[in-house]
């Protein structure tokens, strides 16, 4: 029988799949942070859950779970990467270097940071969330974009900055609310 055919005990799906559950979406938002289209990310994240799922006999127990599925994540990022090396929405490899560090820092970073993004861009004027799900749900280019407001790409382009750094603004702002800083 090779590992192929090796199937995880009950017991260890139930190890992994409670593990997983407390990560989960650290490892998603570690994704998306360098991966900017939803459906993109998606399909990173479950391949990179299959691949742990096949080497969880390969997890050393007392480990940082996160850590270990990151670390694979990074692999299945970098994979998508050079078969996408020609995007435009490609993030250079750096981002993720200082995501991983951060991580590995503070457990709760992506949990905190996904949060709080979350409340920022309740806080959004409607038009403000309606560009962001033009871009980033629908991954309309700027252009497109424009066409839906009337408006040409480099305004579009202009409002899509102001929007980034308000929620940039706001995210920091409230993570040292936060952290009491």
């Amino acid at each position: 029988m090779d590992n192929k055919d090796k199937l995880i005990s009950v017991s260890d799906s139930k190890s992994f799949l409670s593990l997983l559950r407390r990560c989960q979406t650290q490892i998603h938002t570690y994704i998306l942070c360098q991966i900017p289209n939803r459906n993109d990310a998606e399909d990173i994240l479950q391949d990179t859950i299959v691949v742990m799922l096949d080497k969880f006999s390969e997890y050393r127990e007392g480990t940082s779970f996160l850590a270990w599925g990151i670390a694979i994540a990074r692999n299945k990022i970098k994979s998508f990467k050079y078969k996408n090396r020609n995007s435009k929405m490609i993030f250079d490899d750096s981002i993720g270097h200082l995501l991983e560090q951060e991580a590995s820092k503070n457990p709760e970073f992506f949990q905190d940071e996904s949060r709080v993004l979350k409340g920022c861009v309740e806080k959004l004027d409607p038009k403000h969330k309606r560009y962001l799900l033009l871009r980033y749900e629908q991954d309309m280019t700027y252009r497109e974009i424009g066409r839906q407001f009337n408006v040409s790409m480099q305004a579009v382009y202009k409002m899509m900055t102001r929007i980034q750094l308000s929620l940039l603004h706001c995210v920091r702002l409230n993570l040292q609310k936060d952290s009491g800083l």
